[in-house]
Parts: structure tokens; sequence; C-alpha cells
């Protein structure tokens, strides 16, 4: 069958050309070069997939473009270009059922989508379908908006929001429709019920008479739609986290995110440890955000859009923002109950790894099609009050939808429903609200999981709950009829929160891995080779002084200051070279928001050097005074004293000097 498949896609599938199926990805080059067709002929012209290939698995993919119209046969001049990927089955025989995944994010999520069904067992044997969402980044046309940028507002280096920020970004919203409009690009038509007729489309050209759907995140609004209006040919749906029509996320959001709080702060309480060293994490909660309210705090991040320094206002609403969108990712949500603690104890900075992990994980295109789906979904069926997206989507200028999308779908086709406790994205109160309208709609609750449960990457813990998860999810695709056994949820614990017990606060060292690490900025990185480079020279320096000064053979060096030079230079090398070791051993997590306590001990030795480096600057300026030594010997202890200082303000400046 995956023969077959390959030659009918080949065959039959519309494409845009292989010189632009290729450039217009615009993705570095992939580990395996793999074939995809490129017109409707019997030649199948090379092209690499818009995303990178995981080692080893290029035999298995077929990569190719659907072309679908614009705007229905009404149009057939305006197109669009969906790429889309064939995983085949392991499976010498695999079913005649594949399962299609619409994907509604950047190209990072189509790449992790990539990576996670090549290896996913659950699917059983049979062939998976990735397909990108009309207007995401790697369709042609992408409504991107480079305008808008990352969704935004900064202003002489702060983050601007609310009311605020209304003003700029209705002008760049302006400018971005304006400017695609110019293109002939119809933002309207990048819509959930186009994306149902292009799913209608591809099933069709690649001949299945049935297939199985699985979506996360947003996407599961692709797949209720489909639900609703295109049914024919659904085997079985599976919902990772539903967002459904019929529930008013913009009004719920508050709601979501407390319930998603309320559930850490319960897991937390059950935990010892956690328990003792972060008590009352709900109430803890409640006043953070009240204080935050009444009188916001500021942090200091990086922008993710030009890496400059940048101010944000803590108020409660970043705070609500920053921990929900850390209690939906599975690798970051064991820091959140710490984080509420600190902020209740007045560290304010202590949210500020988790504040700038979410500033990072903005996308950096894709906003057009975000404003398309909020503007004509969901704005005008919101009771929601006092949205600043009204004014953005006056300006967008999209027509709402029908008045389904305020309307539960009612459907008979055999639904799985998978709901993270920890999601305050797509709260699990949300799927329960979804399978009221479903037949045969089963919610499984997945203890202790955020958001996107099947797709994540993280922790081991993360990796038995996405363990139990697929086990559901696999029996359920298996047989639809049935009601898969869930009975792996009963075992699932919470993560180990991160609590005092293993973290002494400071976020130095964070800082300190985005600027040299991550961002790889050259002036820090510059300082601080020179001078550790500085204190290998004095210290090899001091040891041919010793061999030299033993035999006679060299002049004296001012009294003391080799040995304060030796012990301020071996001090500085010997921290840096600790620290760097406990980088390598410690929880990436734990280091992100500062030291393991038992560690604390190292931190004598910044100062220890420093004062030596005090010592043998004071010797320096004497010996040249009294002109003690010679004068070489001078000028090698006076540069050593140059070093150590600068070192010590460097380790001061960036806050590596702390006890």
């Amino acid at each position: 069958m995956a023969a077959l498949l390959r030659t009918t896609v080949a065959l039959t599938l519309l494409a845009l050309g292989g010189a632009p199926a290729a450039s217009a990805a615009g993705m570095p080059s992939t580990v395996d070069t793999v074939v995809a067709p490129a017109a409707v002929t019997e030649e199948i012209d090379e092209v690499r997939c818009p995303v990178p290939v995981p080692n080893g698995q290029g035999a298995r993919l077929t990569c190719g473009i659907l072309t679908v119209p614009e705007r229905g046969a009404g149009d057939p001049e305006n197109t669009v270009a969906l790429p889309l990927i064939v995983i085949d089955s392991l499976s010498e025989t695999p079913s005649d059922d594949p399962l299609v995944v619409p994907v509604t994010g950047d190209a990072d999520a189509f790449a992790q989508a990539l990576r996670t069904f090549t290896g996913a067992r659950w699917v059983g044997d049979r062939d998976v379908i990735l397909v990108a969402h009309r207007g995401t980044e790697l369709s042609r046309p992408a409504l991107d908006c480079p305008e808008i940028g990352r969704g935004l507002v900064i202003e002489e280096g702060r983050l601007v929001t609310g009311a605020a920020a209304q003003g700029a970004r209705v002008s760049d919203i302006t400018a971005c429709r304006d400017r695609l409009a110019e293109e002939g690009i119809d933002v309207a038509a990048y819509s959930t019920r186009a994306m149902v007729d292009d799913l209608g489309q591809l099933r069709t050209t690649l001949g299945y008479d049935r297939w199985n759907l699985y979506a996360s995140d947003e996407a599961t609004r692709v797949a209720l739609a489909t639900m609703r209006f295109a049914p024919a040919g659904l085997r079985s749906v599976v919902l990772d986290g539903a967002q459904p029509p019929g529930v008013d996320a913009l009004a719920e959001e508050q709601t979501a995110f407390l319930a998603a709080a309320a559930s850490v702060a319960e897991a937390c309480a059950a935990q010892s440890e956690c328990r003792e060293r972060a008590p009352g994490l709900d109430a803890a909660l409640g006043d953070v955000l009240a204080a935050a309210a009444s009188d916001p705090g500021t942090v200091t991040a990086v922008s993710p859009v030009d890496s400059a320094r940048l101010e944000v206002r803590l108020d409660a609403a970043e705070i609500a923002r920053t921990l929900g969108w850390a209690m939906a990712d599975a690798a970051s949500v064991r820091a959140v109950p710490f984080v509420i603690d600190q902020l209740a104890a007045g560290n304010a900075e202590a949210i500020v790894p988790l504040l700038q992990r979410r500033l990072d994980a903005l996308p950096a295109t894709g906003e057009g099609l975000d404003l398309t789906l909020t503007c004509a979904e969901q704005v005008p069926f919101t009771a929601a009050e006092g949205l600043d997206a009204v004014a953005e989507c006056e300006a967008w200028g999209v027509p709402p939808r029908d008045g389904s999308e305020a309307e539960r779908v009612t459907s008979g086709i055999p639904t799985l429903l998978l709901a993270g406790t920890y999601d305050a994205r797509a709260a699990p109160a949300w799927s329960d609200a979804a399978a009221e309208g479903l037949e045969r709609g089963t919610v499984v609750r997945i203890p202790h999981a955020g958001n996107g449960i099947l797709t994540g990457s993280g922790s081991s813990a993360e990796s038995l709950t996405r363990s139990c998860a697929a086990r559901v999810a696999g029996d359920f695709l298996q047989d639809p009829a049935e009601v898969p056994d869930a009975a792996c949820t009963e075992s699932l614990r919470p993560p180990a929160f991160l609590t005092t017990a293993q973290i002494d606060p400071t976020t130095a060292l964070f800082r300190a891995d985005r600027d040299l690490v991550q961002q790889r900025a050259p002036v820090p990185l510059a300082i601080l080779g020179a001078a550790l480079l500085a204190s290998v020279g004095t210290l090899v320096y001091a040891g041919l002084y010793l061999v030299r000064g033993a035999s006679r053979r060299s002049g004296d060096a001012p009294a003391g200051t080799i040995l304060a030079a030796s012990v301020a230079a071996g001090g500085n090398l010997l921290y840096a070279g600790i620290l760097a070791l406990i980088a390598a051993n410690t929880d990436p997590l734990v280091l992100a928001f500062g030291l393991p306590p038992a560690v604390w001990p190292i931190l004598l030795i910044p100062f220890v050097a420093a004062g030596a480096g005090i010592l043998l600057a004071v010797l320096v300026v004497r010996a040249w005074i009294v002109e003690e030594g010679t004068r070489a010997h001078r000028m090698a202890v006076t540069a050593s004293a140059v070093a150590s200082l600068g070192f010590t303000l460097w380790l001061l400046a960036r806050g590596l000097l702390m006890l």
C-alpha cells in the first residue's frame, strides 16, 4: 500500500512546480533528501521536504504540495499551495485508513509534528499524512505580517500592552492588511471552513474512502468543523486539547487559567516537600495577582525581536499569561510552585526565566492567520467585554462567519477527547462541553499533562504521561466502537515540583546562559575570554618566575605580588570551571532559576579571588611608587591585576558575584 500511495501521489497531486516548492519553504537543509511530486505527470521532480527530516526517516517520506483554489471553484486563478508529508507505515501491509494531521502552527510546529509522527507507535499500521493549514508559514501564500512581528508593541525598550498598545497594533494590522490586499490575497478566505474543504480535496486526490483525523490545540476547530460540515469518510477523530465552537474561549481564558493553577496547587499539596516549601499555593497566587493588579512591578527581559533590553510591566495579566503558558508546557510546569512562592515573597525576578521563554516561543510568523481565525470565528460571538481585539478586528476587516461558530458540534463519529489537567489553553471543561454534542465522544483526562499531550517533548515524567495518552489513543484507534482503556491514567503521578529545597534563587545564571551560550553576545564573550586567558597567563608566568627565580636567572618581582596574582587568577579559573561543571551536570530548569543550595560554598571563591586582586592592585601601586622589582615584572603583575579586577567587575555586573 505504501508503494501504491507514492505512485498515487506522484500521478495526481497538484503542485506549483519543483523549484518554488523547494525555495518557498526557506528552511534549513534536511538531513535526508526526499523525493516529492511536483506536477501532474508520471515524472517526479526532486525537491526537499519543507522541514528537516529526522535521521534515517527519509525513505518513509513522500513530500508534496497540494494546490487548492483560494475561494473555491469561483476563482480558479487564485490558488493556495499546501505542503504535506506522507509518512509510510512501518508495516508491510498498512491499513487502508490513514491518519491525517492538520498542522496550524509555523515551520517549527510542522517539524515537531514530523518528529512526533515518525516515531508514533500508537497509530498502529497506518500511514500518517501531515498537511499545513492554509495561511501558515509553509503555505503559499502565507498570511505573514512582518509589520506586526511577534505581536509585541515595543517602545523605547518597554513592552507596551493593553489599551496603551492598541494604537500601534491597529496601525500595524492595517498596514499588513493593505499590503496583502495589494498582493491579491483575500485574508477572509483563510478560514477554518476553507480548510475543511482543503481536507476534502486532499482525501479525494489521494483516493481514500475513509481516514482518521488527529488534531491538537487550534487545529481541533478544523477537526470539529470537518465533523460538522464534511463528515463523509471520517472513521474516527482524536482531539488533543479541544478548543471547540460553542465554548466562548475569549471569555473563559481566566477561568481556564485558574482551573489549571488549582490543579497544580493540589498536586503540590500532595508532595510533602512542595507543601512545606510552598504552602497555600492557591491563596498565594490570589495574593500575587491582587497585588500586581493594584501595584504592578517591572522586570527586565530580552526582546525576541532584536535581543535588546526589554522592560516588562508585571501586572496581573502578564503574570497570568506567563504562568498559564508554563502550566500548559509540561517541561516548565515543574517550576510554577517555586515561581508563585517567590512572587508572593516579593522576588519578582523569579518569573523572568518563564517570561523570557514565553516571549521567545511567540511565533515570528502567522499573525495574519490568527487575526482571520479570531476575528471571523471568535470575536463576533464572544460575551467578553472590553477586548482590545475588537478594534484590531475592525482594522483587519474580515466578516464574521455564520452563527455555527457559537454552536456546539453534533456528530455520531467516534471521537476521543484527551484533556490535560494543567492545560490553561484548552481547559478540560472545554472537552467536556464539546463531548456533550458527540453521541460517541469519550473524554479522557490525563492527570498532570499540559497542552499537546501527544505531540510535546520534554522530561521523563512527561514521557510517562505521553506514553499513557498514546496507549489510550492507540486503543481507541484500533477499535473506535469501544470505549478505550484508560486505566493507565490512574497510576500517573505529578512531576517533582521545584522548590527552594532545590534552588537558591538567582537569575544570574539564566541571563549568562542566554547571553554567552544562546545569543553568543560578542562583548561579554570577549571580556570573559580575555579575563580567563589572562588568568591562565598569570599562572604560567608565576610558575616560570618561581623556576627562574630559584636558579637566579631573573630579577625580583615586587614583594607579595606573585602570590596575590596566583591566588586571584587561580580563584577566577576555579570559579569559572566549577560553574561550567555545575551547568553541565545540573537540571537545566533548576539553573534557569538559581543554583542548587548544596553548592553555596563555591560562592566564596570569587570573593577570595577578588580580595587577592585588590591586594595585588595595592601592591602594584606601591611597587611603581617605590620602584620595587624589575620594570618587566612590574608590568606583568600590573596586567594581571587589571585582568583580575576586570573579571571581578564583570562578575559583579552580571550578578555572578553573590552570596
